[in-house]
């Protein structure tokens, strides 16, 4: 079984090399965000449970 790349699966979809990059980027940078707002609302749900801890 051979493995191939993201970049080579996405290359024969889109049919050109740089369409293909273009959209790894933008699937990426999509994660990253999902991920930066993801670990947002934990942090602010984690000090929020803290807080009434306190109380």
């Amino acid at each position: 079984m051979t493995s191939t790349s993201s970049l080579h699966v996405y290359y024969n979809t889109f049919s050109t090399r740089r369409k293909a990059e273009a959209f790894l980027f933008f699937q990426r940078a999509l994660t990253a965000v999902a991920v930066g707002v993801w670990r947002a609302e934990k942090n602010a749900l984690f000090l929020i449970s803290n807080q009434e801890d306190t109380r």
